[in-house]
């Protein structure tokens, strides 16, 4: 079986490399990913859609306060906090998410009328 070429250089030199270049769309695609990673709750403000974020009280303190200002930024954003869950709890417990969504969604349908 062949083997796979090796690489000859770093791998991010296959990102920076396009920014040397004068290649527009590249620089300009590397630009945005870069705002992506740097700045990502200034995006949020420009969703305007109703978007319901949950996590558990018990998850990463990280990313928990990365979910609260994320719906602190959108203007349409609902955070429901589920008391007593980790990250995975939020998932495997749906008995528990489940009230929350629907109360979302009859509010979505209830805006749309």
């Amino acid at each position: 079986m062949p083997s796979a070429p090796r690489l000859t250089m770093p791998w991010w030199s296959i990102i920076v490399r396009p920014v040397e270049r004068p290649d527009l769309e590249r620089t300009l695609r590397l630009r945005e990913l870069t705002i992506w990673t740097t700045q990502p709750l200034a995006h949020l403000a420009d969703i305007n859609l109703p978007t319901l974020i949950y996590l558990g009280d018990k998850d990463n303190p990280q990313g928990y306060d990365s979910a609260r200002q994320a719906a602190d930024v959108m203007p349409n954003a609902t955070f429901v906090s589920l008391a007593g869950l980790n990250h995975l709890d939020g998932f495997l417990e749906s008995e528990l998410v489940l009230p929350h969504a629907k109360a979302f969604l009859a509010g979505v349908l209830a805006s749309a009328v």
